[in-house]
């Protein structure tokens, strides 16, 4: 991962592919990446999309993966709303309907950048709406 401004946009656009290439082996890198909260937003961002391609390119890791990715989103009063975005959305791309109600909660205590995702969208990806 990589907290560099300059190059951010550019690796954020690669980390997925490589760290899916790496596959399982970079799991447990990404999962405590992610949960360090002195990592700025965009760089845990980044650690989330990884996580979500790991699953699609390995699908017996998805579990694992999803799991991860719910686990942070319970935190979602301490986390940045940007990352709980972030956390959302690839939830969604991954169709975890056992996560709704734990979404719904983010949405409700209004931890959530609805600039990037919001409550409407998410129904609708589920079928809800």
């Amino acid at each position: 991962m990589t907290e560099d401004s300059e190059y951010g946009d550019i690796a954020s656009d690669e980390l997925p592919e490589v760290y899916g290439l790496i596959g399982p082996a970079a799991i447990p890198f990404l999962t405590a990446f992610l949960a360090d909260k002195s990592h700025k937003a965009p760089s845990r961002i980044d650690a989330i999309a990884c996580i979500a391609r790991i699953a699609e390119m390995h699908p017996h890791t998805k579990e694992e993966c999803v799991n991860i990715i719910t686990h942070q989103l319970e935190q979602f009063a301490e986390n940045d709303p940007e990352v709980n975005a972030f956390l959302i959305l690839h939830l969604t791309e991954l169709k975890v309907t056992e996560a709704l109600p734990l979404i719904k909660q983010a949405f409700d205590a209004d931890s959530v950048d609805e600039f990037i995702i919001n409550w409407d969208f998410v129904q609708e990806k589920f079928g809800l709406k």
